[in-house]
């Protein structure tokens, strides 16, 4: 007979990753003795929230690409799993010269917008439209995932697929010059670049046109209640059928022991045993500290070692009161005529532009988020982690006077920025507080704060590590966003369950 702390699976951290992985062992095999460890008192990682004297805020992911008719959710219906989501519409608006251009998922809205801003580009837009959703089409029938497409992948689908022959090489910049003649057109549509931190001359043209082409016919979701109700029913979802959560506790080792995985120790110095650990954890944090660099080979680590993290960022929480915020989009951003490339690329050279700024009003899609006449504004700034010697922070990066004073400026930077489109915005605060990626490191252990892991064109891809019964789920091995970390928990999670099925 076990003892109380011996397992059949670990999975460390209660991200979507590692929520979506234990969900699957638990459905499939409720007789396993599965258990999350999670450092936080709450699930979810970036897929979570906070309130603040009744006040709901996002506290990182903002929507759900494809997700109520997409394959993951299919899969999480299979397992018991449901959660009510609204339509987030537009998905996105650009307020540039004292106007708002929407970028509706409905092709035929988004057509009239551009018609009315760009109309001698809306041929081209229903044409690069269509091309996406050609390409989109052979992804689907392909199964073709892959962030990167080499030769090798290409000569598989080289007879099949006629668009992924065309286009597989190929980068998103090559799309839209194909298609597009107006810069200011080609980027609203680069703008779908920067929810995987890359220049349209980095992403594929294949996974950008998925992007663009599910975006435009299923839309964006955001669940019934934010983020966190959504993560907290996942985990519900789990312990109903028989696995754990130990939150408010950290892992400060993978135990191995020749060369296969036997548990792990905990930084009260419990260790828990297990014959499977599956880690939801930062990649670097996982081999670095956890395992330890003894236990891979050279090639491995120089592999993970120069993988580049994607970018971060600030969000600026915002509790406002006596304010009509319903005439506004749910999602929009302040840009000016800002080339989102340029913004990247200004990113990775240390600057912090306030020219960008993203605004989010969760209650513009779901109006229970409205408490009285209370409502949470989420203002969204990339900014780099090392910006300002590391924003003010000591060598030991403490946070002390110079971090707090920069934090006020910051803020008061971008509060003023907004109020270009929001006037008057400051006179009907009441609550703000600013996460830096500093916050972001701190509370989700990302390295640097990194908001998507690692860089999209650099992921890992295999949920397997070179140690024995050492797995992965999440964002670091698939790319960031929900969707990707939901399906990459899965994966895992059906691949561990056939293991341990065949075994029986």
């Amino acid at each position: 007979m076990r003892n109380e702390n011996e397992f059949d699976v670990i999975i460390i951290g209660a991200g979507i990753g590692g929520l979506s992985a234990g969900n699957f062992l638990q459905a499939k095999n409720p007789e396993l003795k599965t258990i999350i460890i999670e450092q936080n008192n709450y699930p979810g990682g970036y897929v979570s929230g906070f309130k603040r004297k009744g006040i709901y805020f996002d506290l990182g992911a903002e929507g759900m690409l494809h997700f109520e008719k997409g394959g993951s959710n299919k899969i999480l219906n299979e397992l018991g799993f449901n959660h009510p989501v609204l339509q987030i519409e537009p998905i996105e608006a650009n307020y540039r010269n004292n106007d708002f251009l929407n970028m509706f998922s409905s092709r035929d809205k988004l057509l009239v917008e551009i018609e009315t801003k760009y109309p001698h580009e809306k041929e081209n837009v229903i044409k690069f439209l269509n091309e996406c959703d050609a390409i989109n089409n052979e992804i689907t029938d392909s199964g073709f995932t892959s962030p990167k497409i080499t030769f090798l992948d290409l000569l598989k689908v080289i007879f099949k697929y006629p668009k992924l022959r065309k286009y597989g090489l190929l980068k998103f910049s090559h799309l839209l010059n194909r298609f597009l003649t107006d810069e200011n057109v080609k980027n609203l549509f680069k703008f779908y670049c920067t929810w995987l931190a890359l220049k349209s001359n980095e992403i594929t043209a294949p996974i950008a046109a998925n992007i663009i082409s599910e975006a435009h016919t299923f839309g964006v979701q955001y669940p019934v209640g934010g983020m966190l109700a959504f993560a907290e029913n996942f985990a519900d979802h789990y312990r109903k059928n028989g696995g754990q959560i130990q939150y408010k506790s950290e892992v400060e080792k993978i135990v191995i022991s020749e060369g296969v995985v036997r548990g792990v120790k905990l930084s009260d110095g419990t260790i828990l045993e297990s014959p499977w650990v599956i880690s939801n954890a930062d990649l670097q944090r996982t081999v670095f500290n956890y395992v330890g660099e003894e236990n891979f080979n050279k090639q491995y680590l120089k592999n993970i070692k120069r993988k580049e993290l994607s970018i971060t960022g600030a969000l600026l929480f915002l509790t406002v009161e006596e304010i009509d915020l319903t005439q506004y989009p749910p999602h929009f951003n302040v840009s000016n005529e800002i080339d989102f490339d340029y913004l990247i690329t200004r990113l990775r050279e240390g600057y912090f532009d306030y020219e960008f700024l993203g605004v989010r009003i969760p209650s513009n899609i779901d109006s229970n988020l409205e408490v009285g006449n209370k409502k949470s504004i989420i203002i969204l700034a990339f900014t780099p982690f090392d910006w300002n010697d590391n924003w003010k922070a000591n060598d030991k990066m403490e946070r002390k006077a110079d971090y707090k004073q920069l934090k006020k400026e910051v803020t008061e930077k971008i509060i003023a920025r907004i109020e270009t489109a929001i006037p008057n915005l400051s006179e009907h605060i009441i609550f703000s507080e600013l996460a830096t990626p500093l916050t972001f490191e701190r509370y989700n252990l990302a390295s640097k704060g990194a908001w998507y892991a690692t860089r999209y064109d650099q992921i890992v891809g295999n949920y397997k590590s070179p140690i024995k019964n050492l797995l992965f789920a999440g964002s670091n091995i698939s790319g960031g966003g929900v969707g990707t970390s939901l399906y990459s928990g899965l994966k895992t999670g059906q691949y561990l369950s056939e293991k341990i099925s065949n075994n029986k």
